[in-house]
């Protein structure tokens, strides 16, 4: 099975054949999660390659995502966003989400910042705003500030889209005094 998930591991650097790989990889699901990790955590490897690798670990629920989310707190720079990027194609976040807050409130500023990115990649409802996220912009670190300010600019774009004025309204309102108070 490990040759087969090489196999196509090394079929996604080619353009010809990169669809149909990622497609054989998905549907092994659990299966090319082992693989899949040791060649997203490899600096040598293409970026196509290592987003792919992410990409399809997001989708295989749970042991893809749990090894995304180590990889999220433990690492830092390229693997972590590379981790975040690839909890953004899990569909199932509100599984992800309650770790995610939890982790925002380490006391390691890089993990804090990591967990920041990775919620601005997920699709959060704004139905189910978690007012921690209005806590994370007193920060003292600027990378959490600024991706929880994205996630926040984000929020009120959608919600004038998808749910009227009335929500976006109360966001926009908190966030503004929140802002003013730092």
């Amino acid at each position: 099975m490990v040759k087969l998930v090489n196999e196509l591991i090394a079929d996604l650097r080619s353009q010809a054949r990169h669809d149909d790989a990622y497609d054989l990889l998905w549907d092994m699901g659990e299966d090319a999660v082992e693989t899949l990790f040791i060649t997203l955590c490899d600096d040598e490897e293409e970026n196509q390659v290592r987003e792919s690798c992410s990409q399809l670990m997001g989708h295989v629920i749970p042991e893809g995502v749990n090894q995304l989310l180590v990889l999220l707190e433990k690492t830092q720079g390229d693997q972590a966003d590379l981790a975040a990027w690839g909890l953004r194609y899990n569909h199932a976040p509100a599984i992800i989400e309650p770790q995610l807050f939890k982790l925002l409130q380490d006391s390691s500023p890089t993990i804090r910042a990591n967990a920041a990115r990775a919620l601005r990649y997920i699709h959060i409802d704004l139905q189910t705003f978690d007012s921690r996220l209005l806590e994370a912009l007193q920060d003292e670190c600027i990378e959490v500030r600024l991706d929880v300010l994205r996630i926040l600019i984000e929020l009120v774009e959608v919600g004038l889209e998808q749910y009227g004025v009335c929500n976006v309204t109360a966001l926009a309102a908190a966030v503004h005094t929140r802002m003013n108070s730092s």
